[in-house]
């Protein structure tokens, strides 16, 4: 029998509870909590020692860890959000948003006709493959521009638009 009262069942419950939680206790020889066995070990100061691990270990530690994770996801969730926001309603060319245009439709018809990204991808991609004693004025300052990496040569803030 391993208990003979209620506290005695409380305390082999805890015993046994923190013994098969994954921490320090299942590597611990069980022990008696009436007698000292050979090496004298304390049952309660073992059962102090388990339960002061497990909380710091298994509690504390692993609630931080998992604390840590799930920010980080969340962080990475509002970064994606925010640029798939800026995607559905700010043109790339100008930065100018959704609703600094009047109508309905006329941000999709800005995007798609007066600033396509495409032409701006094939005029980097033709001034790649043009040699570059060939460049007009205005190709010469887009391809300076764009080997200091600067965007000066996109046309900002359209006012016909």
């Amino acid at each position: 029998m391993l208990c003979s009262s209620a506290f005695e069942c409380f305390l082999n419950y805890i015993d046994l509870g923190l013994r098969l939680g994954g921490g320090i206790g299942e590597k611990i020889p069980r022990s008696s909590y009436k007698y000292k066995n050979k090496k004298g070990s304390n049952f309660y100061s073992r059962l102090l020692l388990i339960t002061v691990f497990h909380i710091l270990v298994n509690l504390i530690l692993s609630n931080i860890f998992f604390g840590i994770i799930v920010d980080t996801f969340t962080d990475f969730r509002d970064e994606n959000n925010r640029k798939m926001e800026d995607i559905k309603n700010y043109c790339y060319i100008c930065n100018r948003n959704r609703y600094s245009f009047g109508k309905k439709g006329d941000f999709e018809e800005h995007r798609g006709q007066v600033h396509k990204i495409y032409n701006y991808v094939y005029f980097i991609c033709y001034l790649f493959r043009k040699h570059p004693h060939e460049f007009s004025r205005a190709e010469e300052f887009a391809w300076s521009q764009i080997n200091l990496k600067q965007m000066d040569w996109f046309p900002v803030e359209l006012k016909d638009s």
